[in-house]
């Protein structure tokens, strides 16, 4: 079997499983948040869903820091010794961060939320980057198949004790300790699995070079969150009302799904990248924008055009802003879903400068475009604007990436054209919500026939 088709075949069956996990994932919490809309007050829940997007910052650059450089460290050192203490530096490192992190919170939460809730959010941010090198343990070895199961995992615990919790209070403190919860069943499963690593020294080269990396990826990942956030933060200060607020926060639940399909290619991704020769990066990159495109794009346009009677069935009347934002949050979504993916090949590359530069230049350009946006035309403008920013980022990487690694971007024009007769012929048939439901289904058969036909092309070329 040729290197090239090993990779493939790597990339769509890992990819394939964190898919799987992903969307179980997505909608698990789909399901928690829609819960959490009827338990909680409205007012309640605009706390909840400004601490959620604060989670989901630290939760990122957790994941895709420390972890994420152990998985690219384990994949290049084949060396048990160097392995376990790779794993060994990582824990510490992990501790280290999630401290600083949970401080770091704790003060910022305390300006929009009260003093249990504050507390709350930054047991929750310790536990989430303690547990994180379980993951990057669980990935550098390429075992994605156990880690989508402990994605699920940790979702199943955090929904279960989260509605318990609430039921029983009715708080947004609750609602963020089940978050807590699930990290801590990942800390114990990471525990468990690493025990033979954990007691050995480390040398300090080896912790230079993390501590190295890391903080490179971190920058990286770090903006990357915050530009997938900055919308969802911004919604929570602005002098929005409170059912514009929670409409759009709402709309978010679904709408960020592209980005962890984007995080699940990317995981996958990672490993090979580090590994690779340098001229094979534009093949993978290719390889892996076509995957992510497969299973992101038509959700994205499925939600985009999902029509107004089945948006306002699943939500309450509180929420009725979601359909006038629901379209743009979802654009904004999958183009963030893109930024994610793309930034991995700059960290597998270690072109972490670059990818600062790119961020920090559409970061600044996503503020402008938010701030506009609402002041032209309020919490539309404003989703607007998220769409313009996070498109000028994947347009800014993309066409950095043609200039590292040539031929990397290939439009097609063919996947061009499928694209827009998906959009025409969904937006059409959102005018009958059963016709559009038929024809979702339709739409993610032939997602999973396309990801099914591109494994089994790399098994042809190994024949």
């Amino acid at each position: 079997m040729s290197a090239t088709t090993q990779e493939r075949q790597t990339l769509v069956s890992g990819a394939g499983w964190l898919t799987v996990g992903t969307l179980a994932v997505g909608g698990l919490n789909y399901g928690y948040a829609l819960i959490l809309t009827h338990l909680l007050p409205t007012d309640k829940y605009a706390q909840f869903a400004a601490a959620q997007a604060l989670l989901l910052t630290a939760g990122t650059i957790a994941a895709a820091s420390i972890p994420w450089v152990l998985a690219q460290q384990l994949a290049k050192n084949p060396d048990p010794a160097t392995r376990a203490a790779l794993t060994r530096m990582s824990l510490l490192g992990n501790g280290v961060q999630g401290l600083i992190a949970a401080l770091v919170i704790l003060a910022v939460a305390q300006s929009f939320a009260d003093p249990q809730t504050s507390f709350t959010l930054a047991v929750c941010v310790f536990l989430i980057f303690a547990s994180s090198t379980t993951a990057g343990w669980l990935q550098g070895r390429q075992r994605f198949g156990a880690l989508a199961a402990v994605k699920v995992l940790e979702v199943v615990v955090k929904c279960i004790v989260g509605i318990g919790l609430v039921l029983a209070t009715s708080t947004a403190a609750a609602a963020l300790g089940a978050f807590g919860a699930g990290s801590a069943i990942v800390l114990l499963l990471g525990l468990y699995w690493l025990r033979a690593e954990i007691l050995g020294p480390s040398t300090l080269a080896l912790a230079k070079s993390l501590w190295r990396d890391a903080l490179g990826v971190a920058s990286v990942q770090g903006l990357v969150s915050a530009l997938a956030s900055l919308d969802v933060v911004l919604v929570a200060v602005l002098p929005l009302t409170s059912s514009a607020a929670a409409s759009y926060q709402a709309s978010m639940i679904v709408a960020r799904v592209p980005l962890f399909l984007g995080t699940a290619v990317a995981m996958v991704a990672l490993p090979l990248v580090a590994q690779a020769a340098a001229d094979a990066a534009g093949r993978q990159f290719r390889d892996a924008l076509r995957l992510y495109a497969i299973v992101a794009v038509p959700f994205a346009v499925m939600l985009a055009t999902a029509p107004g009677a089945l948006a306002y069935l699943v939500f309450p009347g509180e929420f009725g802003e979601i359909k006038e934002v629901l379209a743009w949050t979802a654009a904004s979504g999958l183009m963030i879903g893109a930024v994610q993916l793309v930034i991995t090949f700059y960290q597998g590359r270690g072109e972490y400068r670059i990818a600062l530069t790119c961020q920090l230049v559409s970061g600044l350009i996503a503020v402008a475009a938010i701030l506009t946006g609402f002041q032209l035309g309020g919490i539309v403008g404003l989703a607007i604007g998220a769409f313009v920013g996070t498109t000028f980022s994947v347009a800014v990487l993309m066409v950095c990436a043609t200039r590292l690694w040539p031929g990397s971007v290939r439009l097609s024009k063919s996947a061009v054209v499928a694209a827009a007769v998906l959009v025409v012929a969904l937006g059409l048939a959102s005018q009958y919500p059963v016709v559009w439901i038929a024809a979702c289904l339709g739409t993610g058969t032939w997602s999973v026939g396309r990801i099914l036909a591109l494994r089994a092309s790399g098994e042809k070329e190994a024949e």
